[in-house]
């Protein structure tokens, strides 16, 4: 503070000196008109500053000087009537902020009759001093003279002319008062020694607000108060939240005045905004008086913000990352998302396919090594293939504005429904029931589809859609890089969990004597064939719990069920009533057929649904950002989806146990749970920010906001650790 107070100081004594200059030359222009408007005669001073130099609005801000006009008729000073001054922009460098113009602008000044009339019979002289600066700062005096003819200033031949209908407009433009807008909320509050803080948040509904040149409140002078950078965020409905801290100027004043400790000012401290509508884009001028200001530490709801919202420099410094990340960051990532990919072999999403692929290898061991090397190379063609795919689709979306995640493609009931019927095709194929068998029959070989390259390509690409529920470790640093940085990250990242996931295929691909381990061929198989039909009836299962909670309709279930009922009781009268074609056609038309009557049915249904809080015994509510924003309490939150293996082992083996309810209670720790089985964007975008792209995912936050990340998997222990350290730290 003391430092601007010297530069000010200083400043005022050079802008005192008569056309002093640091150079010969003026780095702003100056011209003096009149303007005949709404039966008024006004005076206008125009500026135009040269390229890269800029000039001072009433309030300089950290450093400056405002313009300041001074006018006299034979050495008799006179005054005008001063209309209110344009809008100015926002200059910000190296964090310090001004309050400016660029370009060229007008001042207007309105001049009554009978200064009209002492004009046109002498000279009026136009003293303007200003502080113009681009790389340095100059301090400029120009003296300007005038006479009044025929409604019009002469004065001089200044290097440039406004015509009249930019100096119209330019004055239509001028800010007007405005009541206060009730869509506007501002208050006080204590910050810090001798501090406050502004706090205000615009609830209209508003689209993208860019305060990197014009903020949404701008301060006037005022004697006691100094407002600070302007610092704006915005949550998921477009509401904005903004900051300034502010000093108190009392402690300069004769006599000092000390900051109130009551938070009660003996004297209203009535402050005047320049606002800008986010909506509209037009500036108003609005007053708020403040009679007192909240003696609560503004440093909990300043952190909370942080965390909960992007912030205007937060979105274009997330471009700017997005443009510069290094080769080196791309490559650590690409060997995260390769070691996810191979742990997801060994999630329970994956390891029905994960299993027929391993019962395929033990078929095909006593095959050639080219065999061997087709089969497993077609199997990971179609995982790879599989994940450019979904790559592919997250690119669209993401340029389409929507907001995705992983494992999002089981956000769909249709999507969800046809892979229920999947499964159960294969399942009834591993029971024997029947055959898939290819196109043309003996000319393609008569290969059994499960046995067919064909076959492993499908098996591939049943692989990668059963991987997505699943957040192993590695993956969500490696998503959370994909989703969030460059496009061409997509598909970078998303090709090498391809890779990952196919990887031991592909090295018993290229080393067939890697798979001498597994046992030989024999009549065992066919049991274990049934085995295999029973896992995939079991993930069949849990995908009908997760449609059933999708529809959230009692009636699509039971329909459901009875279109697997024609399916199966399809494909058994084939098998053991008629083998004929015109059965086989029959029955095929009429399953693809209701199945097609179904999905459109099940599509036009309305998927909403309640929040489920499967959290036995342990007191939960709905996640949403405002409980963050306005909970006293330390916030555990809990994002899951029904549709998520990894988030329902959590859940039994952590959130529903004794140790883990009594420690919420004895920290007194409210539980959230953030369900992200439907699209939710609010969910997303707030994950999205946390560079988190999946679900599960677990934080804590402590009283003051600040945030802790347990990652995809945590521990009671853990959590314990952290509500120590909250404990002790607050």
């Amino acid at each position: 503070m003391w430092k601007i107070i010297v530069l000010l100081f200083f400043s005022n004594i050079f802008c005192c000196l008569p056309t002093f200059s640091y150079d010969d030359k003026n780095h702003v222009y100056i011209s003096i008109q009149s303007l005949n408007m709404n039966n008024s005669t006004y005076l206008t001073i125009s500026y135009q500053n040269e390229p890269g130099w800029h000039t001072y609005w009433k309030n300089p801000g950290h450093a400056g000087i405002p313009l300041k006009n001074i006018f006299s008729i034979n050495n008799t000073p006179i005054e005008l009537v001063e209309l209110e001054w344009p809008t100015p922009i926002r200059i910000e460098e190296s964090n310090v902020i001004s309050y400016g113009y660029v370009g060229t602008y007008s001042l207007y000044y309105k001049i009554p009759e009978d200064i009209k009339e002492s004009i046109s019979l002498n000279q009026l002289q136009i003293v303007s001093q200003f502080l113009a600066c681009k790389n340095i700062c100059v301090p400029e005096t120009q003296t300007t003279f005038g006479v009044f003819k025929n409604d019009f200033i002469q004065a001089g031949k200044p290097k440039f002319l406004r015509t009249a209908q930019d100096l119209k407009d330019g004055m239509q433009n001028i800010p007007e008062k405005k009541p206060f807008p009730e869509q506007l909320k501002i208050s006080l509050s204590k910050a810090a020694d001798n501090k406050l803080a502004l706090f205000y948040e615009y609830k209209g509904s508003t689209i993208y607000f860019d305060n990197s040149l014009t903020n949404l409140l701008t301060p006037f002078p005022q004697p006691l108060l100094s407002f600070e950078k302007e610092i704006l965020f915005t949550d998921n409905n477009f509401k904005l939240f903004g900051i300034q801290d502010v000093d108190w100027n009392g402690l300069y004043q004769e006599p000092e005045l000390a900051l109130p400790e009551n938070g009660k000012f003996d004297i209203p401290q009535t402050v005047t905004f320049l606002f800008c509508d986010p909506v509209t884009k037009k500036t108003f001028i609005i007053e708020k008086t403040f009679d007192s200001f909240s003696t609560t530490d503004f440093t909990k709801k300043s952190n909370l913000l942080k965390t909960l919202f992007p912030s205007q420099k937060e979105a274009t410094q997330n471009i700017k990352t997005e443009q510069k990340a290094t080769s080196f960051s791309l490559l650590l990532y690409i060997l995260f998302a390769l070691l996810g990919g191979v742990i997801l072999n060994f999630m329970p999403c994956v390891l029905p396919i994960i299993s027929l692929k391993l019962f395929s290898l033990i078929k095909h061991k006593e095959y050639s090594k080219k065999e061997l090397f087709k089969h497993n190379i077609y199997y990971s063609a179609g995982i790879i293939s599989s994940f450019l795919a979904l790559g592919s689709v997250v690119y669209f979306l993401k340029k389409s504005g929507e907001v995705v995640g992983w494992g999002f493609q089981l956000q769909s009931n249709l999507f969800v429904g046809l892979m229920i019927i999947i499964l159960f095709i294969f399942a009834l194929n591993l029971f024997g029931l029947f055959e898939f068998k290819t196109p043309f029959g003996k000319i393609l070989g008569n290969y059994n589809l499960k046995e067919s390259y064909l076959g492993d390509f499908f098996n591939g690409i049943i692989a990668t859609i059963l991987s997505t529920p699943c957040s192993a470790p590695f993956l969500g640093t490696a998503l959370a890089f994909a989703f969030t940085v460059g496009d061409e990250a997509i598909f970078i990242i998303f090709v090498s969990i391809g890779i990952g996931l196919s990887l031991p295929f592909i090295l018993t691909a290229i080393f067939p004597k890697t798979i001498s381990f597994l046992p030989k061929p024999g009549r065992w198989m066919e049991h274990l064939k049934k085995i295999l039909g029973i896992t995939l009836l079991v993930t069949a299962i849990w995908l009908i719990n997760i449609f059933n909670i999708l529809t959230n309709n009692p009636d699509t279930i039971f329909y459901f069920h009875l279109l697997l009922t024609l399916i199966f009781f399809s494909l058994f009268f084939v098998k053991f009533i008629s083998n004929k074609k015109i059965w086989a056609i029959t029955f095929t038309l009429l399953s693809v057929i209701a199945s097609i009557a179904y999905f459109d049915y099940v599509y036009k249904l309305d998927s909403s649904i309640n929040i489920s809080q499967d959290n036995v015994n342990l007191p939960s509510e709905k996640w949403t950002p405002e409980k963050l924003f306005n909970s006293n309490r330390t916030i555990f939150m809990d994002f899951t989806a029904q549709w998520c293996l990894t988030c329902k082992v959590n859940e039994k083996l952590i959130f529903t146990t004794n140790r883990f309810k009594q420690l919420m209670e004895k920290h007194n720790v409210l539980f959230l749970v953030a369900d992200w089985t439907h699209k939710d964007p609010i969910i997303g975008n707030w994950l999205k920010k946390h560079n988190v792209v999946g679900v599960p995912a677990y934080f804590i936050q402590d009283k003051n906001g600040k945030l802790y990340f347990l990652g995809e998997l945590t521990t009671s222990e853990e959590v314990e650790q952290i509500l120590i350290k909250i404990q002790t730290e607050n």
